[in-house]
């Protein structure tokens, strides 16, 4: 930043040159802050600003005294802002899209702005890079080797080549064609060695390469598209939808394998046509893997990425490439809302069901809410795309809010797969084996059929408990009320909550013994294990965060299922939707009610779109697949609708009775979480709290204060509030009043959850 800082640097203007901005910067507080400019500055603009001893980016996002030179401003009072940093600013519907952002989540403004405020690296100009090219001719006594020939005719028959007399002008321009160090490398199958000798040689001249694009160009057209009638129904009831100037949301609501995917490609390519630049939500960067891939053959290149594990540098230039127009599709998490499109004409949301887009700390948001108050303030669409849609979407589609196309058939000769129940009261697993003979038998066949198995289990590690046999201790975080994971492969135990890990013991901390510390429950390494004792000869892949450390291996991995070399897959929620594994005709679900019990109201909800996806991946091919759910609760409604494949009986049962007990979507909660690592202030901060609860508010009721489900986490210790808004009332303003009575110790912190999705 510093190469921009000096550029509007002045000593002190005189009074008629000044015009005073607000500025919202990334810091915790819930204002904009005024500063004096020497020029007008556009709503949006990038800027440089003191703050404290520090200089920050931040965000024009007012002018004061409607920039008149003439107004009086005190000079003395106001600080300037250091610099102008870039051309680019962010787009008005951005941020009117943070403005409710802030307001609906009750969250500080400042800390919203960070929600569009770019990495540093944005304001840096990039590295050069460079290649080479061949000279023409060689220069006289070059010794030649069997590698540096390679090199030499590789080049040639690219035409990378430069004659002599222009070599020393050539050194001076971007050169399209040349190709760097690495490339030449991988290409010609060399060392670095042997280029750089060449170059020491006078053999290769190194050129200056242009500045890469973020991503290239899609192709745009019709092409050559095979679709069903299914498929061409559902993008004309789409298109028909956005057509109408008064709807901007659409829901697809199509089962597995529908071709979900390859219809709302033809949306992004009306939306391409039209000139307008395109998101694509994903809850998961895992699901983006085998996407890539399809939106390839559909337009010829990929699309632009934004997720955490896209490198600094890349998310730099794609945020410089969006904001330019150079970026037409981004394919990224629910951060990827904060980029400054100048005209986003479609936002797909995919999996729009998923809980992953509701932010569970910061900026408590969830991204297809804000979707829609982007689209809706830029003059966007929104699709929401989901075999298992929301309950809350479900309900704004029978009121007719959103636009509803059906997909109900799967593409080609593929069948919707049987789903059978195993009750494991009945069919017992051997000793310490965890999959029923049902199972087992119904593996061993899948194999000699030559096709594929998928175990589901959504629980990492190999166990989630140790006990000591002798005493009855259990292995508990030190930080949390939680017992420790046992992760046999990296030879430690883990907490999944905090993230604290050491070594597995070998002796019971409680009473010593050595003998009797016994894992208890499976996690898919103890799964793997029994598979492997069970099929020693077949190709086994275990698929969870903890064996899949990148985005590589995970494609890898994802290869080879859609290839055929692994028979068996274990793996966690990371293989639970959006894949196609055309030869994965058996899928398992071990403890398949273990998400059915607990304080969240969602639970069923959520179990039900869980399993629905899992079952999803079997029998995408010719063949017909097998879903078997292990479960000690067939009986269980979840568990009935799934095999009676009768979806919408149960979201009509579902939203019946989360209409007479006032849940979502039929009313509005709001959590509060007290946390404190004295846990006789957080219980004071309840205290003073409950005493001025709007407890007598008409259509509010609260609950609590009460434990946490998990009450100690980090070394916190946590209580929770919750409110429930009847409809028609909206819990901001009475969260408001409530608290601005109370004034809680600053150790205290205190976190505020509208629309909470996780209660733990």
């Amino acid at each position: 930043m510093s190469d921009f800082l000096n550029r509007n640097d002045h000593e002190g203007p005189e009074k008629n040159d000044l015009y005073r901005v607000n500025v919202r910067v990334p810091v915790p507080v819930d204002r904009d802050f005024s500063y004096l400019s020497d020029r007008p500055l556009p709503l949006g603009a990038l800027v440089a600003v003191p703050f404290g001893p520090r200089t920050m980016t931040g965000v024009v996002w007012d002018v004061g005294d409607k920039q008149d030179p003439n107004a009086s401003l005190d000079v003395n009072k106001l600080k300037h802002i250091k610099a102008a940093i870039s051309e680019i600013r962010i787009p008005d519907a951005v941020r009117q899209m943070v403005d409710w952002v802030a307001r609906y989540t009750l969250t500080a403004r400042g800390d919203a702005v960070r929600l569009v405020t770019p990495p540093a690296a944005v304001f840096q100009p990039e590295k050069p890079t460079h290649g080479y090219l061949l000279m023409d001719p060689l220069p006289a006594g070059l010794r030649i080797t069997p590698q540096r020939q390679t090199v030499i005719d590789f080049m040639a028959a690219k035409g990378l080549i430069v004659s002599v007399s222009n070599g020393s002008e050539m050194a001076n321009q971007p050169f399209q064609n040349a190709l760097s160090s690495r490339a030449l490398q991988k290409h010609a199958e060399v060392s670095a060695a042997i280029i750089s000798g060449l170059e020491k040689a006078g053999a290769l001249i190194r050129v200056p390469l242009p500045t890469p694009r973020a991503v290239q160009a899609p192709k745009i057209g019709d092409g050559d598209l095979k679709f069903t009638d299914q498929q061409l129904s559902a993008i004309a009831g789409l298109r028909a939808a956005f057509n109408d100037p008064n709807r901007t949301v659409a829901a697809l609501d199509g089962i597995t394998g529908s071709g979900k995917t390859e219809v709302y490609f033809e949306l992004i390519n009306d939306a391409l046509k039209a000139g307008r630049q395109v998101l694509v939500l994903v809850p998961e960067i895992a699901l983006t893997e085998g996407w890539i891939g399809r939106f390839k053959d559909r337009f010829g290149v990929e699309p632009g990425f934004w997720h955490s594990s896209v490198p600094v540098h890349r998310k730099a230039r794609l945020w410089r490439g969006v904001a330019n127009g150079d970026v037409p599709v981004v394919v990224g998490a629910r951060s990827a809302l904060g980029l400054p499109f100048p005209d986003l004409g479609l936002i797909v949301v995919d999996e729009e069901h998923d809980s992953s887009f509701k932010q569970q700390d910061g900026l408590l948001y969830h991204a297809r809410d804000a979707a829609i108050v982007l689209a809706t303030f830029g003059q966007a669409k929104v699709l929401l795309a989901s075999a298992t849609p929301s309950l809350e979407t479900v309900r704004n589609g029978r009121e007719g809010k959103y636009a509803w196309v059906e997909m109900r058939e799967r593409v080609g000769q593929s069948v919707l797969p049987t789903i059978l129940a195993v009750d494991i009261r009945d069919n017992r697993p051997a000793p310490d084996h965890w999959l029923t003979p049902p199972v087992v038998e119904a593996m061993a066949k899948t194999i000699e059929q030559g096709q594929q198995s998928m175990v589901f289990l959504n629980r990492r590690g190999f166990a989630p408990l140790i006990l000591c046999r002798s005493c009855g201790h259990r292995i508990q975080c030190d930080h949390c009320s939680s017992w420790l994971t046992l992760h046999r492969l990296a030879k430690e135990v883990r907490c999944h909550h905090c993230g604290f890990q050491t070594a597995a013991p070998e002796r019971c901390p409680q009473c010593g013994e050595s003998e009797h510390m016994a894992p208890c429950g499976p996690g898919v390494e103890r799964l793997a294990d029994e598979v492997v004792r069970l099929f020693p000869e077949a190709r086994l892949a275990v698929a969870s965060s903890d064996t899949l450390g990148s985005s590589q291996r995970l494609k890898e991995l994802l290869d080879g299922l859609s290839r055929g070399t692994i028979d068996i897959v274990i793996g966690t929620q990371i293989l639970a939707k959006g894949h196609h594994f055309p030869g994965l005709t058996h899928v398992v679900v071990v403890d398949a009610d273990l998400s059915l019990y607990g304080g969240d109201p969602r639970a069923s909800e959520k179990t039900f779109q869980m399993l629905q996806q899992v079952a999803g991946r079997a029998g995408r091919g010719v063949e017909r697949g097998l879903v078997q759910l292990q479960t000690a609760e067939p009986d269980h409604p979840v568990i009935q609708a799934l095999l009676s494949n009768e979806r919408d009986q149960f979201y009509d049962t579902e939203l019946e009775i989360r209409s007479k007990l006032h849940l979502p979507p039929y009313a509005r909660l709001a959590a509060l979480v007290l946390s404190d690592t004295d846990e006789n202030r957080v219980d004071d901060a309840c205290r003073q709290l409950a005493k001025v609860a709007p407890r007598d508010f008409d259509g509010v009721d609260v609950f609590g204060p009460a434990p946490a489900p998990i009450p100690l986490v980090r070394g916190r210790h946590r209580r929770r509030f919750l409110m429930r808004c009847k409809q028609g009332v909206r819990p901001q303003g009475p969260l408001s009043r409530w608290l601005d009575q109370v004034s809680l110790s600053s150790s205290t912190r205190l976190t505020v959850d509208i629309d909470p999705y996780h209660f733990l």
